[in-house]
């Protein structure tokens, strides 16, 4: 997946003069930019690649345990649990290999997070923390919630080998970092509450 440098995870990006545009090769509406940017010299390229690094850098190797009462299912593989304390915390899991079990987990049901991934602090779109789970963590379920109550999935919706999700277009998600795979769901989250797809 090729990304613009200067779009690095954290910062602030006002986009103008943007087009919906039907592509029928993704069978998606697309937003455009009608004009077309100058290229950045290389020492301003140099220093937001350096931005970058140094945000990845923050993120990588803090390890959270967590538990909280699942709360809803935010995008295909993220969901949302409220902690004891009310806080909220956005799971992602992306490059969690068991997300087949999404399908059994319920509203209220309380679920113990361990060797979760500290990606973000907070988070635009809601969440005051976003933790990524890897092969190596671990999701349990600790307490069941109301068997009557529906599930928050209804059915296994992540489909790894089909790109025809919203964000498709933009490459396997599941091939990137974690820190870059959350930002880029989280741009497109705060992208759809502004255009109407």
């Amino acid at each position: 997946m090729r990304w613009h440098l200067f779009l690095y995870p954290g910062k602030i990006v006002l986009l103008t003069d943007l087009v919906k545009v039907l592509s029928r090769e993704c069978e998606m509406f697309l937003l455009q930019a009608t004009i077309g940017h100058r290229s950045k010299d290389p020492a301003e390229a140099s220093r937001d690649s350096l931005q970058t690094t140094n945000f990845a850098s923050r993120c990588c190797g803090k390890l959270l345990d967590y538990e909280g009462k699942v709360s809803r299912l935010l995008w295909d593989e993220c969901i949302e649990i409220i902690g004891s304390d009310g806080t909220q915390v956005i799971v992602c899991l992306f490059h969690f290999p068991y997300t087949h079990e999404l399908v059994r987990i319920r509203k209220d049901a309380t679920i113990q997070v361990c060797g979760a991934h500290v990606l973000r602090w907070p988070t635009p779109v809601g969440g005051k923390l976003v933790v990524g789970l890897c092969a190596r963590s671990h999701l349990n379920v600790t307490a069941f919630s109301d068997p009557s109550s529906s599930c928050i999935a209804m059915g296994t919706r992540s489909r790894r080998n089909r790109a025809h999700k919203k964000w498709s277009s933009l490459g396997d998600f599941h091939r990137q970092s974690m820190v870059l795979s959350m930002w880029l769901l989280e741009v497109l989250e705060l992208l759809d509450t502004k255009f109407v797809f």
